[in-house]
């Protein structure tokens, strides 16, 4: 390359016009004196931190104290502290393991015992980040908990969804083929299926982004019939063998994953290993949060029938226990602010539960989509 990359951090740095760049390793002076001066300017950075410690101290502190002082436990439970000096203890780090506990603190308390921590990789264990801190207000652990919660959940779905392309590439790969694949949902409201994944080149991604209908007749009979399709038919292009295999939703919708590859011998098994990994995908998002009916996670698509977001993947539970796949976000502010490209944080009560709700918008796979974390509150 003829010049340094800019970098995400700073846009207002000049970048020598000879600096070479590789992998992100420095490999000259040049490289090296850039980097050198982003991090000064970086550095000298000013913050109010007076104002930060202020707003901080508000949401931890009362000066009285509380004589009947509640926490949360561990798990989430109510707990009475039993000593009058008695505060909440909480321990928290990237990974999500929380210790939460009544501890006995007779000192005055102030933002002082605030910390944050980065503690150093230890052989193969990555670097996290630990947040301590002691409060006296009556269950006052639960701001900050439902902030580091909600928004390291939504960096695990941005993180798995920006994994697709890399794995729809490896799939590829793996078996030597042009392997289109594609995950589609059944909408409840007009019984369409709204494009939720999709993989096939770059030319035809840009024009059947997610949210687009899959409307292929001769497939959609034998899904809406709950059997797999295995023939050929002309999508995507060219004549090609195709495999879809549909399931039955809890909640009733259905899904179905497809995918298609052109003549060749290993027809039947290679169509069926890119299914089976494929589903082995979608598996995974259901493992990316704790399995209880509190911290969860959905990735929404806006249907271009309906032109309303579509839980194409969710752990939200509806009023029978059953994942709320296929179903529509009516909450009128969150949508109001998607239409904005706006993040919208607060409480909504989604079938029947209240829940404190982070939606952010995204621009994933040449659409926008919102992906959703919340935490049930108490």
């Amino acid at each position: 390359m003829n010049s340094c990359p800019r970098t995400i951090f700073d846009q207002s740095l000049s970048v020598p016009s000879n600096c070479k760049y590789e992998k992100m390793h420095i490999f000259d002076n040049c490289n090296y004196d850039y980097a050198v001066k982003l991090i000064n300017h970086i550095t000298k950075r000013t913050y109010n931190d007076e104002q930060m410690w202020s707003k901080l101290a508000s949401l931890l502190y009362i000066p009285e104290g509380s004589i009947k002082l509640e926490c949360y436990d561990r798990d989430n439970n109510v707990q009475q502290c039993l000593l009058v000096d008695n505060v909440c203890h909480v321990i928290m780090n990237n990974n999500l393991t929380i210790q939460k506990q009544c501890t006995n603190h007779s000192a005055p308390l102030d933002v002082s015992y605030f910390k944050t921590e980065e503690n150093p990789p230890v052989s193969h264990h990555p670097k996290y980040n630990t947040i301590t801190y002691v409060c006296n207000k009556p269950l006052c652990k639960m701001h900050l908990v439902v902030v580091f919660q909600i928004t390291n959940a939504i960096k695990k779905l941005h993180n798995y969804l920006n994994y697709f392309k890399d794995f729809a590439a490896n799939l590829k790969k793996q078996t030597g083929e042009e392997l289109p694949i594609n995950y589609n949902v059944q909408m409840q409201d007009d019984l369409n299926y709204t494009r939720g994944l999709v993989a096939i080149s770059p030319h035809i991604d840009k024009r059947v982004p997610p949210g687009t209908i899959f409307s292929t007749p001769e497939v959609l009979e034998s899904i809406n019939a709950e059997k797999v399709f295995e023939e050929e038919i002309q999508v995507y292009g060219p004549l090609r063998y195709g495999v879809a295999v549909p399931f039955t939703e809890a909640n009733g919708q259905q899904v179905f994953y497809i995918t298609a590859i052109r003549s060749s011998s290993k027809l039947a098994t290679t169509t069926r290993f890119a299914i089976g990994q494929f589903i082995g995908y979608i598996h995974h998002f259901y493992t990316l949060l704790p399995k209880n009916k509190e911290n969860v996670l959905t990735y929404f698509v806006k249907s271009s029938s309906t032109l309303e977001w579509v839980r194409t993947l969710t752990t939200v539970k509806d009023e029978n226990d059953n994942y709320a796949t296929g179903t529509t976000l009516t909450n009128a502010a969150v949508i109001k602010k998607g239409k904005r490209g706006k993040t919208f944080e607060g409480v909504v009560t989604l079938f029947g539960r209240n829940y404190s709700a982070v939606y952010k918008p995204f621009f994933l796979f040449h659409a926008k989509v919102l992906l959703f974390s919340t935490t049930l509150t108490k």
